[in-house]
């Protein structure tokens, strides 16, 4: 059921009250009361097209501002602690600056160039195929929806846990300036600019900057830097330009970047005692890792400093064919970059440590037909996606031994989809949905400066399907039952150490 857990409980005490009242006057008061007060709509497109929270059959979690705003929420992190069965990790291999969204327990802790997540985050329909240095700023977001389970078919690949979405607030749709700063302790600032306003009948203009920085815990204990254990500071800005010049047509052009560097956080790794295992073979035992866990033991200045750079370009173009269908374009170009390390040793001496740096292009395109005709509707679109990226791990030290890793990845995929739904009644609404994909990647590895050389390519193609059944008990409350499949893209070795 769509519904949350706090309004379930207000709404059956308000018809626990009706019933020990006996009256029908005061029972539909009571019902008032629940329509007015307690519940309240959210209209959401996780199906790519607006409708009510209550009537999407899937199970969803929807954040309006004002929620955001109450709930103390900054950052993709934050939502996690508000969803049922979604946790957002921020330690991804080693780079702190990485947003991994698990939902139901599926999705990646890696964000290495040839692995792909199992959960899928857009940003006004853009998907993200890396969460490196993609730190959003909240203060301009309209909505975020989280829908769990598989999501292939609208959402297509890599969404086999579900699919996060962003909404951002539309240019025009608001008359607004604020401004909004929090401060706590270690140094913490959160600072936020937001101006939404009209320039002409025809076009709107919003910009939103952000400013957050967090003190570190400490120096690191072994080695002298510039930046402290787990030190935060990102700075992101956000401008976009909407176009409506009648009540048909609409374009929008986003751009966005963020910048962020950060210190390595705290971490142990526990040493394998084991006779054949390799630090034990060398001599180390768990009483040489930092006795206090909010040190950082590390011996290699060159795993401290972690960075993140990310910008990118959206257009978004809405045009209504006829009274009863409209196509949607979306196009996106954005690049990320990072710099990271991993000492997997936990100790001063220099035996397992991965120093890396990273970076990725994704280009998409996605065109959508959205159409409603009496007891009918339907969702239909063609999705094209490339990126390219690489990683470099030099020099890394494995079990004593230098050397340097290279990997890199091209990959193309494209995707034919659609969806469609019959209201039997005006309680009762059956649909279906299919979406075929194919994938096409190109890998490339060279170990320790040509040792091993290597390249790979390969072809995957799925068909993802679901079939779902709702029936509106109210206007607020609605029973479903949902079958549907997802697929995630095949992958190349991410760490292919030899």
């Amino acid at each position: 059921m769509n519904m949350n857990r706090k309004k379930m409980t207000l709404a059956i005490s308000g018809i626990v009250a009706s019933l020990a009242g006996g009256g029908v006057s005061q029972s539909a008061l009571a019902q008032e009361r629940a329509d007015n007060q307690i519940f309240e709509e959210v209209l959401v497109t996780a199906q790519k097209r607006s409708q009510s929270i209550y009537e999407v059959p899937l199970a969803i979690t929807a954040f309006t501002n004002e929620t955001l705003e109450r709930q103390g929420i900054t950052d993709l992190v934050d939502i996690g602690k508000f969803v049922p069965n979604l946790n957002v990790t921020g330690f991804s291999a080693g780079h702190t600056s990485s947003a991994n969204p698990f939902i139901r327990g599926i999705g990646l802790q890696d964000h290495l160039i040839t692995t792909d997540p199992g959960v899928g985050v857009y940003i006004d329909g853009v998907y993200l195929g890396r969460q490196v240095g993609q730190n959003w700023s909240l203060s301009n977001i309209e909505r975020i929806e989280v829908l769990r389970g598989p999501q292939g078919t609208l959402y297509g690949r890599n969404s086999i846990g579900g699919a996060i979405n962003i909404i951002t607030a539309q240019p025009g749709d608001e008359e607004i300036m604020r401004a909004g700063m929090q401060v706590g302790s270690r140094a913490r600032v959160n600072a936020d600019f937001y101006v939404n306003t009209r320039l002409s009948d025809t076009v709107a203009l919003s910009f939103n900057g952000a400013f957050k920085r967090k003190e570190g815990l400490g120096d690191f204990t072994n080695i002298s830097t510039d930046v402290e254990v787990g030190e935060e500071q990102d700075i992101s800005a956000r401008v976009a330009l909407k176009w409506e010049p009648n009540d048909r047509f609409s374009l929008v052009v986003a751009a966005d970047a963020n910048d962020g560097g950060n210190g390595l956080r705290p971490y142990t790794t526990l040493i394998d005692e084991l006779p054949n295992g390799a630090l034990y073979q060398a001599g180390f035992r768990n009483s040489d890792v930092a006795s206090n866990e909010y040190d950082n033991n590390t011996g290699q200045v060159n795993q401290v400093d972690v960075t993140n750079e990310a910008y990118g370009l959206a257009l978004t173009a809405t045009y209504e064919l006829s009274e009863f269908v409209s196509a949607k374009l979306i196009a996106s170009d954005r690049h990320s970059e990072y710099e990271s390390g991993l000492d997997d040793d936990s100790f001063e001496e220099n035996f397992l440590a991965f120093p890396e740096v990273g970076e990725a292009d994704q280009t998409s395109v996605e065109l959508n037909f959205i159409g409603e005709y009496e007891t009918w509707d339907f969702v239909a679109g063609l999705y094209y996606f490339e990126e390219d990226g690489s990683n470099e791990q030099n020099p890394y030290t494995f079990n004593g031994d230098p050397g340097d890793i290279l990997l890199a990845q091209e990959m193309d995929s494209w995707a034919v989809f659609g969806n469609i739904g019959y209201r039997v009644s005006d309680e009762l609404r059956l649909s279906a949905g299919v979406r075929y994909t194919e994938d096409y990647k190109e890998a490339y590895t060279n170990i320790v400066s040509g040792l091993i050389e290597e390249t790979a390519d390969r072809e995957w193609d799925e068909v993802s399907w679901e079939v779902a059944v709702s029936y509106d008990w109210s206007d607020n409350m609605s029973l479903y039952g949902t079958v549907q499949n997802g697929y995630q893209s095949g992958q190349f070795p991410p760490r292919p150490f030899c």
